[in-house]
């Protein structure tokens, strides 16, 4: 399959599932889809995150951690709100086992800026109660952080999630 072609179109998720079951049956074209993410044609770009946040959910496996280094820096870096959304979205399904500092900062700003889409926001809180899991040291931040958040411009579902995450932070 000629991925970049193929990206270059109008897609839905049912006219994807061709490109998901080509890369999962070619796993050596991972790679190929995956160097798309930075494509100098932004709606290559975040189709191909979308195609690689599929094959995350579906093969984790495919990612090593020269990826999640550079699905980190693809997300501190990039000006394309989706592509970010979906780079954290990828972490998150892979359960990232270290906690990049950068990263830790970059997801309080994201997640307390009405600037950056709510998915961005809600991706960006999910991180940091993982972060918590992997050091109960941060869990005092975080849920400090929470309590004194200024929750009335905030859409219903960060503020289900901001609710949810703190029991969770108080549970454990």
């Amino acid at each position: 399959m000629i991925y970049k072609a193929y990206l270059s179109q109008s897609l839905t998720l049912k006219l994807l599932e061709p490109a998901i079951l080509s890369v999962l049956d070619n796993e050596a074209d991972f790679e190929t889809v995956f160097a798309l993410m930075t494509d100098d044609n932004n709606k290559v770009a975040w189709r191909s995150a979308w195609l690689c946040e599929k094959i995350s959910e579906r093969r984790p496996t495919l990612f090593q951690s020269t990826h999640f280094s550079a699905l980190i820096d693809l997300s501190l870096s990039t000006k394309n709100g989706s592509v970010r959304r979906l780079a954290l979205s990828m972490l998150t399904n892979l359960k990232i086992s270290e906690i990049p500092v950068d990263l830790l900062n970059a997801c309080y700003e994201w997640m307390s800026s009405d600037k950056y889409p709510v998915a961005v926001q809600a991706l960006s809180l999910g991180l940091l109660y993982h972060f918590c899991t992997l050091e109960p040291e941060l869990k005092p931040e975080l849920s400090a952080y929470l309590e004194n958040f200024e929750t009335e411009n905030l859409s219903p579902g960060m503020k289900a999630m901001r609710r949810n995450i703190m029991k969770q932070l108080n549970i454990k």
